[in-house]
Parts: structure tokens; C-alpha cells; sequence
């Protein structure tokens, strides 16, 4: 109920004045700058903008909340938070690391296994040893 109370408050805004909108769920950056340009280019641009980004951010934000959020980026959105539906990441949105960059599975492996090799000589009391 309260997203959808800050989604129609964030609308009626952006409708008003699409950059303040803008500011309000992507904040200080280069979104906002995007969307000042296209405001003074024409109103209409700026309004289009400016509910693409809060038809992303709202969209994300709902499918974070039901561990459905994927890793690939929104096209010309550039604002972190836009792109995470609000959520900075902290154990609140589940990527495999293998979908973000591939070959992160390979690095994965090869750290367990270096940990493993540093546990065993440990075990046999070799002592802590740089890898």
C-alpha cells in the first residue's frame, strides 16, 4: 500500500515537473541532468523520460521484493538506484554472479580451492602460509 501511495505521489510530481521527479527516485546525477535537458528541449521529452525511469525503478522494486530482479541493465537508464529498484544490495537482491560477469564461477572454484589448500597445511601444521 505504501508503494503504491509513493508511486502516485512520485507521478503527480513528475507531471508538474518531470525533473523533480526524476530527482526524487534517481537523484543527483546523470538522469536528472538527462532529463533537465529534455525538459527545456520540449516538456513532452522530459515527461517521457521521466516515466520510463519511474515505470523502471517501480518495476524493479517489485521484482526485488520477490527475488525476481535479474543483473541486466535497463537501456539509458544510468542511475544505480533506478536500476536496483532502490535497494542498495545489501543480501536484498539474490544475483548469481555468474549471470553478471561470466567466468566469475571459475574464479570461485579456484579461490575455494586455494582455501582449501591453505586449510590442509594449517591441518598438518605447516602454520599460516601466503598464497
Amino acid at each position: 500500500m505504501a508503494d503504491g501511495i509513493s508511486a502516485v505521489l512520485v507521478i503527480l510530481i513528475t507531471i508538474l515537473l518531470p525533473p523533480v521527479g526524476v530527482a526524487m527516485i534517481a537523484g543527483c546525477g546523470a538522469d536528472l541532468l538527462i532529463n533537465i535537458c529534455l525538459t527545456l528541449l520540449g516538456y513532452f521529452p522530459g515527461h517521457i523520460h521521466a516515466f520510463y525511469l519511474e515505470y523502471v525503478y517501480f518495476d524493479r522494486r517489485e521484482r526485488a521484493r520477490h527475488g525476481q530482479l535479474t543483473g541486466r541493465a535497463a537501456p539509458g537508464v544510468y542511475s544505480d538506484r533506478v536500476q536496483n529498484g532502490g535497494f542498495q544490495g545489501y543480501g536484498t537482491i539474490i544475483v548469481e554472479s555468474s549471470e553478471l560477469w561470466p567466468g566469475v564461477r571459475e574464479i570461485d572454484d579456484e579461490v575455494r580451492c586455494v582455501q582449501q589448500f591453505r586449510k590442509a597445511w594449517q591441518d598438518i601444521g605447516v602454520g599460516n602460509m601466503v598464497l
